[in-house]
């Protein structure tokens, strides 16, 4: 992977001896500081877009300020946990939250972590886990029985099936959602799963539609909520703040991040 804050360092120190403009240590670790901030916000657009069609993915954008001496920095990382569009799909095993709130899902070597991608499947022990991030079970653990016809899962989280030679469901399980204080401060791990920090607070669980917490549908998934004109729009302000920085000091030929990328 190419570092393009490097790149741009290696060209501004070679100015020192072309004598284009003198500067010093102190200016270029500012510089430095500046262009690799820069490079990171132009990452996380290009992360955010890279997601958009997975499900219920948020976008994380970055705040960054200046620090005398310093240059920019990333004060904080902001996940936007506005709500993405309903996609209908009929199938039983897709699940949106509408409002707020998140699936509990946890591995075997795992603690427990929260998503609202709703995409859902059984596993070979008929468990109902993501079909993204490794098949992460939902908890508390619902297990579907070989003979169900039909799965029934309520605005509430009740989950039902219809057995062979049955017409009256049969409860199997409970959908728990988790709410959190400050849900935009949980740590995004995997492209849309998130786990716990001090300034998320705890989770509160709940059953859907009780509390803050949103409820169930049935048959649709929510999408992402990463819009691309928001994200060009971004990527085209950080290059055109990365090539005033390292035009201040290279006249007439400012590296591209686009040009240069990451690849």
């Amino acid at each position: 992977m190419k570092n393009v804050a490097l790149i741009a360092l290696f060209l501004i120190a070679g100015c020192q001896t072309q004598r284009v403009r003198q500067i010093s240590s102190v200016e270029l670790d500012t510089i430095g500081n500046s262009l690799a901030t820069l490079q990171t916000g132009y990452e996380m657009c290009a992360c955010n877009i890279a997601y958009m069609h997975v499900a219920a993915y948020k976008a994380s954008r970055p705040v960054m300020e200046q620090v005398p001496g310093s240059g920019l920095r990333i004060a904080r990382i902001i996940t936007d946990m506005s709500q993405g569009p309903a996609v209908q799909t009929g199938r039983e095993l897709d699940l949106m939250i509408d409002g707020a709130g998140f699936f509990v899902v946890r591995t075997e070597d795992s603690g427990n972590m929260y998503s609202r991608g709703g995409v859902f499947a059984l596993n070979s022990h008929r468990e109902i886990v993501t079909i993204s991030h490794g098949g992460q079970r939902l908890e508390p653990a619902i297990v579907v029985p070989e003979d169900a016809m039909r799965l029934l899962i309520s605005e509430s989280g009740r989950v039902c099936v219809v057995r062979t030679g049955s017409v009256e469901p049969e409860e199997i399980g409970q959908v728990q959602l988790a709410c959190f204080p400050s849900a935009e401060c949980l740590k995004s791990i995997n492209g849309g799963v998130f786990v716990e920090t001090p300034d998320s607070g705890a989770p509160i669980l709940s059953e859907p539609g009780l509390g803050a917490c949103g409820v169930i549908r049935q048959g649709m998934y929510e999408g992402s909520n990463v819009n691309m004109i928001t994200e060009q729009i971004t990527a085209m302000r950080i290059e055109q703040q990365y090539g005033a920085l390292v035009r201040l000091v290279l006249p007439g030929n400012t590296p591209s991040l686009v040009a240069a990328g990451t690849r």
